[in-house]
């Protein structure tokens, strides 16, 4: 309730209290008061019905509306953006228009074809190769020797004293019968 409406009602009950009161003081009786004053409350009250009616609808309508606003500037965001890039092509032919005026009736025509290469100018294939083979090489003994590095199996009763570990039994090799 707004602060105008609680001024009109507090009015309207003073409006009634004293009314009610100077009926009462006059000699009549309740019912008589209640004749009287009866038609005023409805009136108030039906009043006051079709402002409840007002805001509800007021309060109802505002998703829609905000829905409706939403709708509204999504559009207008696209409009815009749209707009932008219009100006923008606009902007880009006008440059283009001009360039063209400056040149004037330049022409350009071509004199004489390139000729076609040889041979290729990259990659030379012999230094390629070279290249490859020096690099397979090189990668493929550096693997060889870091997985020998990094192995760490026993082959033999020595490598099992460098430990300090006991020998159990070993099998022999067994060689070649020629």
């Amino acid at each position: 309730m707004t602060e105008e409406q609680a001024v009109h009602r507090r009015q309207f009950l003073g409006a009634v209290t004293w009314a009610i009161g100077a009926l009462l003081g006059a000699g009549m009786g309740i019912p008589a008061v209640a004749y009287i004053i009866g038609p005023a409350l409805r009136r108030q009250e039906t009043q006051i019905g079709a402002q409840i009616a007002m805001y509800r609808a007021r309060v109802d309508s505002a998703p829609r509306v905000e829905q409706q606003m939403a709708t509204l500037q999504r559009e207008y965001d696209l409009e815009k953006q749209q707009y932008g890039e219009l100006t923008a092509r606009k902007r880009t032919a006008e440059i283009a228009e001009n360039v063209e005026r400056s040149r004037g009736s330049e022409q350009f025509t071509v004199l004489a074809r390139a000729p076609f290469p040889t041979e290729p100018d990259n990659p030379k294939p012999v230094r390629l190769w070279t290249v490859v083979l020096l690099a397979g090489l090189v990668l493929g003994g550096g693997l060889a020797l870091g997985r020998e590095y990094l192995d760490r199996s026993i082959h033999d009763a020595r490598a099992l004293n460098d430990l300090d570990l006991p020998v159990l039994g070993e099998i022999p090799r067994i060689g070649h019968l020629a």
